[in-house]
């Protein structure tokens, strides 16, 4: 396992083939929705983040984010919260199926990667690397699935906002607008898949993971987002902070 602290109630730890069959779980344990198992893995997964990076979310769990990566480990993304750890765990096991169902099963355990590989994921700092058939899965904060036309991603400030776009690859094709709660400081960025393929729709959420957290999205959300919050950038939002964080 190889673990990155995010802040100190979000983590992401990489899986590898050994870390699988170490703790007697299997691809076949997603597909089956083996809570029992999934709930001992992450018990073992939350104990070595307390050894190694001083983190314990405790016994709430707010996200919880699995994301197959292109060498072939996995990558879970943990965020501390509100919600019982029995219900995610629950809602986990069903989700991860979905996005493994993409995977081709060679065995029943997830293949090792090469050294290569893992040296591409450390590099990377566990952002999601390679090419364009990567399985995608993620939870919003009230453990709906994120969508694949549609998602708000909430920040908790502007620094960490541009943060993400400082790094983000373009958005091409999306639509996304970037709203701010005066109440509280936190911004909201609104994203409409339009001409942006699916994949890459995908690894976009995929890359806000790490900054953000996804809030459920319907209608009435952004209905009342658009009247209750300023907007700061209508269209565009991301690369235009792009640009405007690179001084072009």
């Amino acid at each position: 396992m190889e673990f990155k602290k995010i802040d100190d109630t979000k983590f992401q730890c990489l899986l590898f083939e050994e870390d699988l069959e170490e703790n007697n779980i299997s691809l076949d344990d997603f597909f089956r929705n083996d809570t029992e198992k999934i709930h001992g893995l992450l018990d073992v997964v939350l104990e070595e983040a307390r050894k190694t990076i001083g983190i314990m979310p405790g016994g709430d769990v707010m996200s919880l984010q699995l994301a197959p990566q292109p060498n072939h480990s996995l990558l879970l993304t943990v965020s501390a919260g509100g919600d019982e750890f029995s219900d995610m765990l629950k809602q986990a096991g069903k989700r991860a199926a979905e996005a493994f169902s993409g995977f081709k099963k060679e065995s029943n355990v997830i293949k090792n990667y090469d050294e290569a590989g893992a040296q591409s994921v450390a590099a990377a700092e566990f952002k999601q690397v390679g090419g364009d058939t990567t399985a995608f899965f993620a939870v919003d904060c009230e453990g709906g699935r994120v969508g694949y036309d549609n998602a708000i991603c909430r920040f908790a400030s502007l620094e960490e906002f541009e943060h993400f776009c400082t790094q983000s690859r373009r958005t091409w094709g999306l639509h996304n607008s970037l709203y701010k709660d005066n109440s509280d400081g936190r911004l909201y960025l609104t994203m409409e898949r339009k001409r942006c393929s699916r994949t890459k729709f995908e690894q976009f959420v995929n890359d806000l993971m790490e900054y953000g957290e996804f809030i459920p999205y319907n209608r009435e959300r952004i209905g009342y987002i658009m009247e209750r919050y300023s907007m700061m950038i209508a269209d565009n939002a991301v690369n235009i902070t792009k640009k405007y964080c690179a001084g072009d």
